[in-house]
């Protein structure tokens, strides 16, 4: 149930995020729909793997939630920069900027 609240907060703001930055960014303008939609598709699969995997990673926690959080970035930022990014080197900043938000936003709801 748990994995379900993080999972909907993350939709949430991953895609509310998404629609706002697709919109400001020209690039990525003509295409914020299909951004919003990779954006929520992406999060459904990467945030289940990161939840029921974290655990499995042998480091500290607290040195494996940044670890773990630096690999979404980088798989989603590819994912972004292969179908919606444009110029396709803005994926990766819009990534981070995603996760970032939603990794803060999400540690305030969690207290």
């Amino acid at each position: 149930m748990i994995h379900l609240i993080a999972l909907a907060a993350t939709l949430l703001i991953e895609g509310a995020g998404m629609a706002l930055l697709a919109l400001l960014l020209p690039g990525w303008r003509p295409n914020w729909r299909r951004a919003v939609l990779v954006a929520l598709v992406l999060n459904l699969v990467s945030h289940t793997v990161f939840w029921y995997t974290l655990p499995l990673i042998p480091l500290p926690t607290a040195t494996a939630i940044p670890a773990a959080e630096l690999a979404v970035v980088a798989a989603e930022g590819a994912v972004y920069a292969a179908t919606v990014a444009r110029p396709p080197w803005t994926a990766w900043l819009v990534s981070l900027a995603l996760n970032w938000t939603s990794w803060v936003l999400s540690a305030y709801i969690w207290r």
